[in-house]
């Protein structure tokens, strides 16, 4: 759908999933070994929190040396 925006951590584009139709935000991280710790810890926080103010995590998917939150 387009890209939303970018910044030192990746860019975040608006997307729509074929399969339930919903709206979903992905960031996506161009990995390398120097931020591949900083990466997983990012999801292992991101998938306990719950705030109104922050965007819900849905999922992680890696394709091509590249990360996708979700």
């Amino acid at each position: 759908m387009g890209k939303l925006g970018e910044g030192g951590g990746g860019s975040v584009y608006l997307a729509k999933n074929k399969i339930d139709e919903n709206i979903y935000a992905i960031k996506k991280i161009k990995l390398d070994p120097t931020i591949s710790k900083k990466v997983m810890k990012e999801v292992k926080f991101l998938s306990k929190l719950s705030h109104k103010h922050i965007v819900r995590y849905y999922q992680v998917f890696s394709r091509l040396r590249r990360v996708y939150l979700c």
